[in-house]
């Protein structure tokens, strides 16, 4: 469920402001900043020692996640603590393939 999460802090921190619509809801964002920690570090679990989310080989389910973090910088979500960026490592790879 840390998709939500992530979703919420990126609407109040990136599109709010760009749009035009006032500033973010602080409180609405440290709400779901406390989710979204407690979600990631679940995910981080699920990580540990795999390349990707449900098993050996890259599925949708990493894309979707994956897709959370589109705009992670920008919403300055709190990735530094956690491993949850395995599907990077495998984009990295395919770039990296001749």
């Amino acid at each position: 469920y840390w998709g939500p999460c992530a979703a919420a802090i990126t609407w109040q921190r990136v599109f709010k402001p760009m749009l035009a619509m006032g500033e973010p809801d602080l409180h609405l964002v440290n709400e779901k900043l406390v989710a979204f920690r407690k979600h990631a570090a679940v995910l981080d679990a699920r990580l540990a020692g795999r390349d990707y989310v449900m098993g050996p080989r890259l599925t949708v389910v990493d894309y979707v996640l994956a897709a959370d973090l589109t705009f992670a910088v920008e919403a300055a979500l709190p990735l530094a603590v956690f491993d949850i960026m395995a599907w990077h490592r495998w984009y990295a790879r395919q770039l990296s393939r001749d």
